[in-house]
């Protein structure tokens, strides 16, 4: 009868989640958990912007490449390398390519290529409004034919 008047120690919620069958209470579980969310979440993020990155590398022309003497494909390599290496290297060559120098000069010469281009086209319409104006000054000025 003693048993039944002392007091039971009621388990707190802690203990009674731990002593639940379906509960994994292993210390590493939420720790990888945290580390697949983390390598998923940078393939999937650093998809995005590697895709955004390329992109805006292809849109310059081999030309405009070419004229700063860097190598469009070694920038791709790396944004691939990175995005295969967990993804967030593929963000860190992306932060890299935007911000850095190299996009910057590729611009640039993107610039003076179309300067060129525009230039090279006046020229072009210059010398068309020359001959022109030569054709027509030469048969102006024809000596009319004797009989």
């Amino acid at each position: 009868m003693a048993e039944l008047c002392q007091p039971r120690a009621v388990p707190s919620g802690a203990q009674r989640v731990a002593e639940h069958p379906l509960h994994r209470s292993r210390l590493g579980d939420g720790v990888v958990v945290g580390v697949g969310g983390f390598i998923v979440l940078g393939y999937v993020v650093g998809f995005l912007v590697a895709a955004g990155t390329l992109f805006d590398m292809g849109s310059y022309s081999r030309g405009t490449w070419r004229t700063t003497g860097r190598r469009r494909r070694t920038w791709e390599l790396c944004v691939v390398l990175g995005w295969v290496a967990l993804g967030w290297g593929a963000v860190l060559v992306s932060i890299v390519w935007f911000a850095g120098e190299a996009r910057n000069q590729v611009r640039q010469a993107l610039v003076d290529l179309i300067a060129e281009r525009e230039i090279d086209l006046e020229l072009e319409d210059r010398k068309a409004t020359i001959a022109a104006e030569r054709r027509t000054i030469d048969l102006t000025e024809a000596p009319a034919e004797r009989d």
